[in-house]
């Protein structure tokens, strides 16, 4: 997760009653969303933010959104520790830019790690206060936007590793020591910025699901590779190639 949008998604994390509008990249906006899950619900929808006045989709879908974070933030806290833990352990075992490879990945990920914790925090004072429905999509919503937006970050994060890790490998541009230094750290600022990418788009990804599965519809497509013909909407069609995906 980028240091910049995950303080942003931590900050959000904390003020869970901060009202935000998604951008439009974001498929509908929250009151879109909001009608959608008032749909079929009739008179037993429930406007009421106070846990005994929940109905069961409501609590049902509260306890599933929350749970997602929670486990995703313990999910980036796991990944911190073991890296930190590797890293630590390599610096004092290996050499060269092996060496440099492991302190990179501590470096890193012992912000990843005080990110992690914040947002266990978050989650876990989220979850002991349901809200209604309407309240959960807008959420679910923002949510959605601050992963999309660390997966961007993620992917320049891993062409500066490239660049830094091709730069140093030409002894014409960089000498020793150096080199090794900038290989070491490029491999690891490439392999962390693998891993959140990965870890933003399926957080990203799995709130869209819960989301729609909240508000009776299929669960949305995700395609990688190239598509023929209409592209998840009417009048796309031709050639695609890449990711294409609805959120």
């Amino acid at each position: 997760m980028s240091v910049a949008a995950s303080l942003l998604s931590a900050a959000l994390s904390l003020a869970p009653r901060a009202t935000v509008v998604g951008p439009s990249s974001v498929e509908g906006t929250s009151e879109e969303a909001s009608e959608g899950l008032q749909e079929g619900e009739g008179e037993d929808a429930v406007e009421s933010e106070v846990t005994g006045a929940l109905d069961g989709p409501a609590r049902r879908y509260h306890q599933r959104r929350t749970g997602l974070g929670l486990g995703g933030m313990a999910t980036l806290t796991g990944w911190s520790v073991a890296n930190i833990a590797g890293g630590l352990a390599g610096n004092f075992t290996t050499t060269g830019e092996r060496r440099f490879f492991h302190q990179g990945n501590a470096a890193w990920n012992s912000v990843n790690l005080a990110l992690g914790i914040v947002g266990l925090v978050g989650s876990s004072r989220e979850r002991r206060e349901p809200v209604n429905l309407a309240v959960g999509a807008e959420r679910a919503t923002r949510a959605q936007f601050v992963f999309l937006v660390n997966a961007g970050l993620d992917v320049v994060y891993m062409g500066a590793g490239v660049a830094t890790w091709a730069v140093a490998s030409d002894p014409g541009v960089v000498a020793a020591p150096l080199d090794a230094r900038l290989r070491g750290y490029g491999q690891a600022l490439v392999l962390q910025g693998a891993f959140l990418f990965v870890f933003d788009v399926a957080m990203a990804w799995s709130h869209r699901i819960l989301l729609e599965q909240a508000r009776h519809k299929r669960v949305p497509k995700l395609h990688f590779g190239p598509t023929a013909g209409p592209a998840f909407g009417p009048g796309r069609g031709g050639l695609h190639l890449g990711v294409a995906g609805q959120f």
